[in-house]
């Protein structure tokens, strides 16, 4: 029940939320700016904005490792 109130809310509110997510190698971009992220885990990925400019994501619940400078 709890999931299902809290998914009801961000919908509402329509946020969008990436939870526990595993990516490696590539790119991730929200189609919106109302996206969070928590507790994942990018490997040699690239976070995006909507708008295609890459962001720098502060250390949190989240790790990121990229070994080299990916060409997008």
């Amino acid at each position: 029940m709890l999931t299902s109130l809290a998914i009801w809310y961000l919908r509402k509110r329509k946020l969008s939320v990436l939870i526990g997510f595993e990516a490696i190698d590539g790119q991730v971009k929200p189609q919106n700016n109302r996206t969070f992220v928590y507790d994942n885990t990018l490997r040699n990925t690239v976070f995006k904005s909507p708008d295609g400019e890459e962001l720098i994501l502060p250390k949190g619940k989240f790790s990121i490792t990229r070994k080299s400078k990916l060409n997008y």
